[in-house]
């Protein structure tokens, strides 16, 4: 019997048997059912139809994607929106629990609140953002978990990282390789891993080249966005000759480093638009340069896809379970077109 005759029986057109058999389509459940039981007596498509309604029939896996809101995990909210395409041949659906986190003395309370509300949730798997305190909580749940990190934070989770040392590296060679031989380098945060991480890929894609890194070219900075202002002004401190390129770690301070260089460029240094930019971007930040920069790019797609795999390897195979750190190139684009 084929897809025809199943819908001449039924009084469907074919093209309602073939939705409803790839489980597409708006095709009511009950007549879904029917059609699905009709073409298992009659063993309709044999192996290929077969896989069609197994696919059909499977559990669909609930995922929680957890995060306390602010602009290091905006990007990935996007990402699990757009997530819907099965994987493993599994059909999956990704809620999003989210917490607004507008007071730092408030964060412990909201950590709490959101274990309560996935803890009431019927959930098969869970994606946690960058929070280490909110990871460790959840993980009494039992539930099979995967952290979306900037760094390697723990080393008994599963995690999805960025992989910053190859990011770093591949951003600086592209400056080296445009012929930038006098970079400065604005960092962030220097004592974290993800600092560290990046400044040995610069260190790596420089000894590659013949060269190292010149202390004095070096501008230690903060996540803070006001820092653009201070890191500015380091800049046109540093003695000799101006730099070539500004190599930045992370493009938070960018918009407000820009527009103090701009403002206060020291009369031996050339226009801003002579000297090439570099700069790890975490999103898609305006910063008023007229010549486009390189920039490495955080691989939030990617990352997103391989967390949601590796949630749906953990239900598949609880018992086989060994915490795994996936690392992601990001993505390069060079700029000064």
């Amino acid at each position: 019997m084929q897809q025809k005759e199943i819908a001449r029986q039924l009084g469907v057109s074919p093209a309602v048997v073939s939705m409803a058999l790839r489980g597409v389509g708006r095709v009511s459940p009950e007549l879904r059912t029917e059609i699905l039981a009709l073409a298992q007596r009659n063993q309709v498509g044999l192996r290929k139809l077969r896989k069609r309604i197994d696919a059909v029939q499977a559990p669909v896996r609930r995922i929680a994607y957890c995060a306390l809101q602010h602009e290091l995990v905006w990007p990935h909210i996007g990402t699990f929106s757009s997530l819907n395409e099965p994987l493993l041949g599994v059909s999956y659906e990704v809620s999003l629990v989210l917490a607004e986190l507008r007071d730092k003395s408030a964060r412990a309370a909201l950590v709490a609140d959101l274990v309560r509300k996935v803890a009431a949730m019927q959930l098969d798997g869970l994606v946690v953002g960058p929070h280490d305190d909110l990871a460790g909580q959840l993980t009494v749940l039992g539930l099979p978990l995967v952290q979306l990190e900037y760094k390697i934070a723990s080393p008994a989770r599963d995690l999805v990282v960025p992989d910053n040392f190859n990011g770093a590296y591949r951003l600086a060679g592209g400056l080296l390789a445009a012929g930038c031989r006098r970079i400065a380098l604005v960092r962030c945060l220097c004592e974290d891993l993800n600092s560290i991480e990046k400044f040995a890929g610069f260190g790596a894609a420089f000894a590659q080249a013949g060269l190292a890194i010149d202390p004095a070219l070096v501008v230690a900075g903060t996540c803070r966005y006001q820092e653009g202002e201070r890191c500015a002004a380091a800049l046109c401190a540093i003695p000799g000759p101006p730099p070539d390129a500004i190599l930045l770690e992370n493009d938070w301070h960018a918009p407000e480093l820009v527009q103090h260089l701009r403002q206060h460029l020291p009369a031996h240094w050339p226009r801003l638009s002579a000297i090439r930019f570099g700069m790890f971007c975490d999103s898609e930040r305006s910063n008023s340069l007229t010549t486009p920069p390189d920039r490495v790019l955080l691989p939030r797609p990617a990352m997103g896809h391989l967390a949601v795999r590796r949630v749906l390897e953990r239900i598949a195979s609880p018992s086989d379970w060994k915490p795994m750190v996936v690392r992601v190139v990001p993505e390069y684009r060079p700029g000064g077109g």
